[in-house]
């Protein structure tokens, strides 16, 4: 019988399920939200809301907001990343008090 290779031997291990449902959520908002904000604020209209609609700097304000929640999502990513438990049940904080 032929053993699973790569990623899927990584994904049959119960304890990395969690992680990687994490891991997929964080990277589909990475894709999806930056650009959905792209365009809502570009072609939406909301970059010209908020700078008028004359402005020359509609779409460096429409990158800028994007690569905010890009920021943000890293930001939470990470949080998220150091707060969850260790395999043995305790979480980063406990171990160090």
């Amino acid at each position: 019988m032929r053993q699973a290779s790569g990623l899927r031997r990584i994904a049959q291990v119960p304890e990395n399920k969690p992680i990687i449902r994490k891991l997929l959520y964080a990277t589909l908002c990475m894709i999806f939200i930056p650009l959905s904000l792209f365009f809502a604020f570009w072609k939406g209209g909301l970059a010209s809301k908020a700078l008028g609609g004359d402005s020359p700097y509609l779409l460096t304000f429409s990158a800028v907001v994007a690569v905010v929640a890009v920021n943000i999502i890293l930001c939470v990513y990470v949080v998220i990343a150091f707060s969850e438990e260790t395999f043995d049940g305790a979480t980063e904080n406990k171990k160090g008090k």
